[in-house]
C-alpha cells in the first residue's frame, strides 16, 4: 500500500509538473531568429554546422544550413553587455570566441560548453580581442586594442603577450601559410612576419594599396590574399586589392565609388564575394569565379544596409549573411540572390506597451530604416502576431499615447519648435484631431483617467486637462523630474520621480492634479515607474532598487531580490495584488518577479540579453515583454520555470506542514525549537504565482488545520509569512 501511495505520487508530480513546464516558459514572437547584431558566422570545420556570434553575448548555431538557428546568450558566464567579436576553429572540436572585455572563451567539446582562457581586465567593454587565428593545433595569435597582441603554444589554453614596440588597434590576422602573414593596425599600416610570429615588423602598405584605411583582408592561398581599403573626401571610394606573392605586392582589381566598407569570403581559390556597405543605405555584393581578377555585382535588390557583417559560404551555391539587429539573409546561387530569413514585427526598440482587451494593444516604437528614423505606434488587433502603424513622428523623438478603450486615444509629442502637440482618436488610430498645447515639453508620460481628465508629464513639466486635451494649464508640483503618472481615482493620482537633491519623491494630488504633496522615499535614483497594487500599497521601481509602502508612503521598505545581478530598472507591471514584474536591462537577466505583492523579487530566464522596456499581462499566466531592437517574447507559465521556485531547507525550517502529499486538509506546525512571535499570514498559490487563497494565522504556535478541499489535483506553493519577516515556502502534492 505504501509503495502504491508513493508511486501514485510521483505519477501526480511527473504529471502536473510536465504541464506546466513542457512549454518554454519565456517564447520569442519577434524578431526571429533573434535581434542582436551578428559580428562573425563560420562554418565549424567538418561538420557543416554553423556557428555565429554577436552583441549581448549571443550565440547561434544551425544545423541545417541557416535554416533554423539554436539560440544561447553569456557563454562562458559572460554577461548581457559583453559584444562576441568573432568565432573561430582549429577542428570540429577545439574553438574559440573572443570579444568585450578583452576575453577569450574556448571550447573542447564543439561548442557545447564554454570557458575562460584569457580574461584581460580591460575597463570598458568596447576593449576588445579583436582577432584570433592559429597557424597549426597548438600556437596561435590574437590581437587587440593598444597595441595587444598575444600568443598562445597550448592550443589557447594559457595566452602571453608580445612586444611589438607598436601602440595602435591591431585588428584582422591574416596567414598565408604557417610562417607568412600580417596584421591589420589601422589606416593602412600593417605588421607582418615572415617566421611564424616569432617577430613582427611595422610596414605601411600605401600606396601600393589605395585609400587610407583597410577593413577587410583574406587569403586564399599560400600567396594569394585580398585587402578592401577606402579613400577619404572627397571620393570616398573603396577598393579591392590583390597579392600573388604573398604580399609582397598588391595590384588594384576593382575600384567602387560608392562602397565605403567591406567584408570577404571565399569558397575556394576562385569562388569568392565581398558584401560592401554603401551611401545609399544598401549592401551590394561583389562575385569573383576568377580568383579574383574580375569583380561582378550582383543585380538588384540589393542587401539591406549593414546585413553582411558576418559573410560565409557553406558549399559552392550556398552562402549566409548575417547582420545588424540579427538579420540574417541565404543565397542558393552562389549569391547571385538573397532571400530574407529573418521576420521581424518591427523594425526597432519598443518602449511601451498598452493592450485595451485581449486582442487589441498599441506600442511606441522606432520605425524608418537606412538613414531615416523617427518614432511611432503600432496597433494590434489580433493578440500581438500582426500589428500596423497608426501614428508617426518625424519631427522629433519625444513621444507617448494613452487609450480609454479600443477607439479613444491621446499621443502626445513635440512639433518642429518643441511646443507640445496633443491628438486624439475616436476610431482607434484611423484619424486624429491635433490640438497644440501651447507648452514646451518633451512628454515622458501621458495618462488620461477618463475622456476629459489627464496629465502630462516631462523631466521638468507637468499638465494638466479637463475638457479631453482641448485646453491644457500648468500644475508642475514644485521643481523636480517628474516619470510616471498612475491614477488610482480621478481624484487621487501619483506622479513618480525625484526632486533636485537626488530625494526620490512621489507627488500625491487629491484633487485630480490641481494641487500636490510631496512624499519622499529615500534617496538614489529618480523613480521610473509606479504601481498601485491595492488599497494604500504603492511600489516604486528607483535604479536598481524597488521600493514598497503599505501605508500610502508615510513609510518605505526596499524590497529583497534573490538576483544575483543588478538591474536597473524601467518599468513596472502588476497584474493582481500579489503577482508583480519589474524589467529593464541587467547583466544576466531583464526581468524579476514576485508573487508575495512586491515584499520579494526573483529573475526570470527568458533566454534573451536584450533589455526590455514594457511588459503587459493579461492575467497571473500570459502576458508579453518588449525591449531593444524589436524584442517581444511571450509567457502562458507567468515567465516561470521551475528552478525559479525557491522551496525551503528541510533542515532549517520553521513551518512543517502534514501530510503532503494531501487529499483534504493538512496541519500546520512550528518546529518546537521555533518561537514565531505575533500573527503570521499563510496563502496558496500555483507554481505561477497565482493567489488561490489565503488565511491569517493568529497564533503560529498552535497547530492550524488548513483545508484543500476545493483545490485541483497538482503541485502548489504553501507560503508562510511570519509578522518579524520570517518568509518560507513549501511545495505542496495534492491528490
Amino acid at each position: 500500500m505504501r509503495n502504491k501511495l508513493f508511486q501514485s505520487v510521483i505519477l501526480i508530480f511527473l504529471i502536473t509538473s510536465s504541464a506546466v513546464y513542457a512549454q518554454q516558459a519565456w517564447n520569442r514572437i519577434s524578431p526571429v531568429p533573434q535581434e542582436n547584431s551578428i559580428n562573425d558566422v563560420i562554418v565549424i570545420p567538418g561538420t557543416g554546422q554553423l556557428i555565429a556570434v554577436g552583441e549581448g553575448s549571443t550565440l547561434m548555431t544551425s544545423d541545417n544550413e541557416g535554416e533554423t538557428w539554436q539560440i544561447s546568450t553569456n557563454p562562458g558566464g559572460t554577461d548581457n553587455f559583453i559584444s562576441l567579436a568573432g568565432v573561430c576553429f582549429i577542428n570540429g572540436d577545439t574553438g574559440f570566441i573572443h570579444g568585450g572585455y578583452e576575453t577569450i572563451l574556448k571550447t573542447s567539446d564543439g561548442g557545447n560548453t564554454w570557458g575562460v582562457t584569457y580574461d584581460g581586465g580591460a575597463y570598458y567593454y568596447h576593449q576588445c580581442i579583436n582577432d584570433i587565428a592559429f597557424i597549426n593545433d597548438s600556437t596561435g595569435f590574437a590581437t587587440g586594442y593598444g597595441g595587444l597582441l598575444l600568443k598562445t603554444t597550448d592550443t589557447g589554453d594559457n595566452w602571453a603577450p608580445l612586444e611589438t614596440g607598436v601602440n595602435a588597434p591591431f585588428g584582422k590576422i591574416v596567414f598565408f601559410n604557417q610562417e607568412n602573414g600580417f596584421i591589420l593596425c589601422g589606416g593602412t599600416l600593417v605588421l607582418r612576419t615572415g617566421d611564424g610570429g616569432t617577430t613582427w615588423t611595422p610596414d605601411d602598405l600605401s600606396p601600393s594599396v589605395p585609400g587610407v584605411y583597410i577593413y577587410d583582408a583574406c587569403t586564399t592561398s599560400s600567396f594569394n590574399g585580398y585587402i578592401f581599403s577606402n579613400s577619404e573626401i572627397p571620393d570616398y571610394n573603396g577598393y579591392i586589392s590583390k597579392t600573388t606573392d604573398g604580399g609582397v605586392t598588391w595590384t588594384t582589381v576593382l575600384e567602387d565609388p560608392s562602397a565605403y566598407s567591406g567584408k570577404f569570403a571565399f569558397f575556394d581559390e576562385q569562388l569568392g564575394m565581398i558584401a560592401c556597405m554603401t551611401w545609399e543605405y544598401q549592401t551590394k555584393v561583389w562575385l569573383t569565379g576568377d580568383g579574383g581578377i574580375t569583380w561582378n555585382v550582383i543585380d538588384h535588390p540589393w542587401l539591406p544596409w549593414w546585413s553582411a557583417t558576418g559573410l560565409t559560404y557553406l558549399s559552392q551555391t550556398t552562402a549566409i549573411a548575417l547582420g545588424y539587429k540579427g538579420m540574417v539573409h541565404k543565397s542558393t546561387d552562389s549569391g547571385q540572390s538573397w532571400q530574407a530569413q529573418q521576420v521581424r514585427l518591427f523594425s526597432g526598440s519598443v518602449f511601451k506597451v498598452q493592450f485595451t482587451d485581449e486582442n487589441t494593444g498599441f506600442v511606441v516604437t522606432d520605425i524608418g530604416s537606412g538613414g531615416v528614423a523617427g518614432k511611432g505606434i503600432k496597433k494590434t488587433t489580433d493578440q500581438g502576431q500582426s500589428w500596423s502603424q497608426i501614428y508617426s513622428n518625424w519631427e522629433s523623438s519625444g513621444l507617448d499615447f494613452h487609450f480609454i478603450n479600443n477607439n479613444l486615444g491621446y499621443v502626445a509629442r513635440p512639433n518642429f519648435m518643441d511646443t507640445l502637440l496633443v491628438s486624439k482618436t475616436t476610431d482607434g488610430g484611423s484619424s486624429w484631431i491635433e490640438y497644440n498645447t501651447g507648452f514646451v515639453l518633451s512628454p515622458l508620460d501621458i495618462r488620461f483617467f477618463d475622456e476629459n481628465h489627464g496629465l502630462i508629464c516631462s523631466e521638468y513639466r507637468v499638465i494638466k486637462t479637463s475638457d479631453g486635451g482641448t485646453t491644457w494649464t500648468e500644475v508642475t508640483p514644485g521643481t523636480g523630474a517628474f516619470r510616471r503618472i498612475k491614477y488610482r481615482s480621478q481624484q487621487e493620482v501619483y506622479i513618480a520621480g525625484s526632486n533636485d537633491n537626488s530625494l526620490i519623491i512621489l507627488f500625491k494630488s487629491s484633487d485630480g492634479g490641481a494641487s500636490w504633496e510631496s512624499i519622499a522615499a529615500g534617496t538614489g535614483s529618480a523613480a521610473s515607474d509606479i504601481a498601485l497594487p491595492v488599497g494604500q500599497t504603492i511600489v516604486l521601481t528607483c535604479g536598481t532598487n524597488i521600493l514598497k509602502s503599505e501605508d500610502e508612503g508615510q513609510t518605505w521598505q526596499v524590497c529583497q531580490s534573490s538576483n544575483p545581478d543588478l538591474l536597473a530598472f524601467r518599468s513596472l507591471f502588476f497584474v493582481s495584488p500579489m503577482v508583480g514584474y519589474a524589467i529593464g536591462e541587467g547583466y544576466h537577466s531583464t526581468i524579476e518577479k514576485t508573487t508575495d505583492g512586491g515584499n520579494t523579487w526573483f529573475p526570470l530566464n527568458t533566454n534573451t540579453s536584450s533589455a526590455l522596456n514594457a511588459a503587459w499581462f493579461f492575467d497571473d499566466d500570459n502576458g508579453f515583454a518588449f525591449g531593444e531592437r524589436g524584442l517581444m517574447i511571450e509567457t502562458s507559465t507567468g515567465g516561470v520555470t521551475a528552478a525559479n521556485i525557491l522551496v525551503a531547507d528541510e533542515n532549517s525550517v520553521l513551518f512543517t506542514i502534514s501530510p503532503n502529499p494531501v487529499s483534504g486538509g493538512f496541519i500546520l506546525r512550528v518546529r518546537p525549537e521555533s518561537n514565531p512571535q505575533g500573527t503570521a499570514t499563510l496563502t496558496v498559490t500555483s507554481l505561477t504565482g497565482s493567489l488561490i487563497r489565503q488565511q491569517i494565522i493568529n497564533d503560529p504556535v498552535q497547530a492550524a488545520f488548513v483545508s484543500t478541499e476545493t483545490l485541483k489535483p497538482g503541485i502548489y506553493l504553501v507560503t508562510i509569512h511570519t509578522k518579524n519577516g520570517t518568509r518560507e515556502t513549501h511545495k505542496l502534492v495534492k491528490l
